[in-house]
């Protein structure tokens, strides 16, 4: 801007209307469980892009006013930002131009709907000449709410020339500014691609194997008895070993103890994609991969001797995304599974008698898995065990 008082104004114009907006959203982004890393991600959100009125559970409402507030940017940083693109522009021209005829509709927007909205803030700007009809507009609704205030703007239409100057000359300026960035982010959103599919083919290699060996027990057994005879690590009952393929085989009885990860971690063991547990071990205990390969583990087999999965077992293993629950567990701990952003689906097992409510909290599930009948869903829980029967006791 020209003056020091042009750009106050236009500060007090962007505070009154989009930075509140935004912060609303981001609140509600936030409470779904939504990251801000997401929002600087430069390729965009997929989802649909088809506002709608109709209410929901997990919807927030945003009135056009709003939505169109989110798109007068800081005049700086205005000529970097890439332009809408036609699909893009297309979604939000109706919400523009009910704003510039003082309509006002209420949209219910999901949470993909709310990361997309954020994702344009801070990625994607409007056109020159829907900038100008939108400022200009808010410019007046702003002068109403400053009536016999020394902040009023004396003349809207004067100002809004200076202004258009003002953008017009950030955006000749800003060109190779705007071509770095721009080559930057592709080259960035080529990498991550690339990074994408090299851990989408670590996946499937991972689960090819386990099924393989889930298939041929012979040779798992005797890669579990290369475990218990030649460990790579060992704590008390439990011996595990690390083959050449990435597989961990966890050989021994009774409960599965983070110190056997620990031990790993401490040889520099940590990033194996695929866990193998043998028949004999009965619970994953308190928190056994949590804080450990959070990055690296892909895939887990369970044996059918297993019967309780305790709190914060799995939580924050982040690219988990396959693991099957077998038929004899009846436990499933706080956070379990918490955190598991890879893991889309899971069945429970029909025998299930206690599954904590917070089980999944944060986790990548698409949708609640349906829980089997008796099952209980409770809070905390205490597993207890005389040496031949195991007894839950809720906590107070």
């Amino acid at each position: 801007m020209n003056s020091p008082i042009q750009t106050f104004v236009y500060s007090e114009i962007l505070k009154t209307f989009t930075f509140s907006v935004a912060q609303q959203l981001t609140h509600f982004y936030q409470s779904m469980n939504g990251t801000a890393h997401d929002l600087m991600d430069p390729e965009a959100p997929v989802c649909d892009l088809n506002l709608s009125n109709e209410d929901g559970p997990d919807k927030v409402s945003i009135d056009n006013n709003a939505m169109a507030a989110l798109f007068i940017y800081h005049f700086l940083s205005f000529g970097e930002l890439p332009e809408l693109n036609e699909q893009e522009e297309a979604w939000l021209t109706p919400v523009f131009v009910a704003r510039l005829k003082g309509e006002n509709p209420v949209y219910q927007l999901s949470f993909e709907q709310v990361k997309y909205i954020l994702w344009l803030y801070e990625n994607k700007r409007v056109s020159l000449d829907w900038a100008l009809q939108l400022v200009h507009t808010f410019a007046l609704e702003y002068n109403g709410y400053q009536q016999n205030s020394l902040l009023q703007i004396m003349n809207v239409d004067q100002l809004m020339q200076i202004w258009q100057e003002s953008f017009i000359q950030c955006i000749e300026e800003s060109k190779d500014a705007a071509a770095a960035r721009l080559s930057k982010q592709e080259e960035k959103v080529c990498q991550q691609r690339q990074e994408r599919e090299q851990e989408q083919k670590e996946l499937e290699d991972a689960i090819l194997w386990l099924r393989y060996y889930e298939q041929n027990k012979k040779a798992a057994d005797a890669k579990l008895a290369q475990a218990a005879e030649a460990p790579t690590a060992r704590y008390r009952k439990l011996r595990c070993l690390l083959d050449q393929d990435g597989i961990l085989w966890v050989n021994g009885t009774g409960k599965f103890r983070r110190e056997l990860i620990v031990q790993l971690s401490e040889q520099g063991l940590d990033s194996y994609k695929a866990v193998y547990v043998g028949e004999g071990i009965t619970d994953i205990e308190v928190g056994t991969f949590y804080e450990w390969n959070q990055y690296h583990l892909l895939a887990v087999h369970l044996p059918e001797t297993l019967r309780n999965i305790k709190k914060c077992a799995f939580q924050d293993c982040k690219k988990l995304a396959y693991i099957i629950l077998p038929p004899n567990v009846r436990y499933i701990g706080e956070k379990a599974f918490g955190g598991c952003k890879a893991l889309n689906s899971l069945t429970l097992p029909a025998g299930l008698e206690y599954l904590h409510s917070k089980a999944f909290a944060e986790s990548g599930l698409i949708c609640q898995p349906e829980i089997p009948e008796g099952c209980g869903v409770i809070g905390r829980m205490q597993v207890l065990s005389d040496g031949e029967a195991l007894f839950y006791i809720p906590e107070e």
